[in-house]
């Protein structure tokens, strides 16, 4: 058995801390009005306890607890012996302490997790899907809520009807909350919070809520959190229970945040699991009369980036006048955000047109916005590329071939 102690001034209070725990919090001989059943005349006629399934318990007094010197082992003694199989919960509505029989709801045992209930509705966001069991039979793994703001921050609610598969979870449900990164001051935030979900109770008009005992850090690498088993099938489609009424639930979160920091830069390797090689062959006609620079290919798509090839029929660099020159290069590179870098392999030919012994040039290379092409400015020599029997060069037309393929992408945290 667990006992829960929630202060109205926002504080959580359990046996376990010492300098939150009431050393005084009530009187033996108040708890002890009514001999028989622990603590029946106090409790049971103001209303807060329900003592059908409670077995008699002789009254408590001093002696029960001469051995327990301290005040957090008399609270647990006091716990356990009057309340085993309820869960105790500070009511900050009416700051009176309400005893709650929740065993009949068959709970997953869950350790740090705080069940209680409340009238009042979730203040930051509410979540109503109908026609749940369609989730099921459409094949909808997940359904994500629409952004909401809450201090500051915007988020969304992931609910998985049939638990979250990436997290092996069986026979639940999953709910978590995300903090979205929709602009700078997020994401290089790290926002400390506690968050609690509510569930209605469609049959008694109240939420059952549920909370982790500990705040949670939100930020760019862990920017979720939650529950992957927050609540079995049984206990959720159970009628009595009135989570799943009509086939239709309601979910909702509370949001507080309690501290927030700034991040340092970062940056994410993104390698590519099964890459794929793509081709571009260019035709270059007329190729005596090219007399300027350079000359670009048409822009073709490789691993979602644009490339072109590069031709410097002259030569570039310390090849000008005796080789021609060849090159890959990204087409939009200013485009990239400035931190994000490809990383490709690639391959450029010259095609022999008559032998198909072609000249080519094989290498590995990151390309960014300011190192945005790669290549050879001695590719070949213009003497050799020029020869009729080479083939590079028939009918004055030669053949440029290039093979890419991405394998990574580093982009910024």
């Amino acid at each position: 058995m667990r006992v829960y102690f929630f202060c109205v001034d926002g504080n959580w209070f359990s046996a376990s801390i010492v300098d939150r725990v009431w050393s005084t919090f009530l009187k033996l001989d108040t708890f002890n009005r009514t001999q028989g059943v622990c603590g029946e005349g106090y409790l049971h006629s103001e209303g807060y306890l329900n003592t059908d399934t409670l077995s008699p318990l002789s009254p408590f007094t001093d002696t029960h607890f001469s051995s327990l010197q301290s005040p957090v082992s008399k609270a647990e003694a006091w716990a356990k012996g009057c309340l085993r199989w309820l869960r105790v919960v500070w009511h900050a509505r009416n700051s009176r302490v309400m005893f709650i029989d929740m065993t009949s709801l068959n709970f997953d045992d869950q350790d740090g997790i705080l069940r209680t209930i409340s009238d009042a509705p979730p203040t930051h966001y509410t979540v109503k899907i109908q026609s749940v069991s369609l989730l099921t039979e459409k094949s909808l793994e997940k359904y994500e809520s629409g952004d909401f703001e809450a201090r500051g921050y915007k988020w969304k609610l992931v609910f998985y009807p049939n638990g979250n598969k990436n997290r092996n979870v069986k026979e639940h449900i999953s709910l978590y909350l995300v903090m979205l990164g929709s602009n700078a001051s997020q994401i290089s935030s790290e926002v400390c919070a506690i968050f609690r979900f509510f569930l209605l109770d469609q049959n008694n008009g109240n939420y059952f809520v549920f909370q982790e005992q500990k705040e949670r850090r939100f930020h760019r690498m862990k920017p979720d959190w939650g529950f992957d088993h927050f609540l079995s099938h049984k206990v959720f489609s159970e009628a009595s229970n009135g989570f799943l009424v009509d086939d239709t639930c309601v979910f909702g979160v509370d949001v507080f945040v309690s501290k927030e920091s700034s991040t340092g830069k970062g940056e994410c390797l993104s390698m590519v699991k099964d890459p794929i090689m793509y081709k571009n062959i260019w035709r270059i006609d007329n190729f005596s009369k090219l007399d300027g620079e350079s000359y670009d290919s048409k822009v073709f798509t490789a691993g979602d980036q644009k490339w072109k090839i590069q031709l410097y029929p002259k030569g570039k660099g310390n090849g000008v006048g005796t080789h021609l020159a060849l090159y890959i290069a990204l087409a939009e590179p200013k485009s990239l955000p400035p931190s994000c870098k490809i990383y490709a392999e690639f391959t450029l030919r010259l095609l022999d047109q008559v032998h198909a012994r072609h000249q080519f040039g094989k290498a590995n290379h990151w390309f960014s916005t300011s190192n945005s092409e790669w290549g050879w400015w001695r590719f070949i020599t213009l003497g050799f590329f020029n020869q009729a029997s080479m083939g590079f060069v028939l009918k004055d037309t030669c053949f440029v071939e290039a093979e890419v393929t991405v394998h990574g992408i580093t982009s910024a945290l």
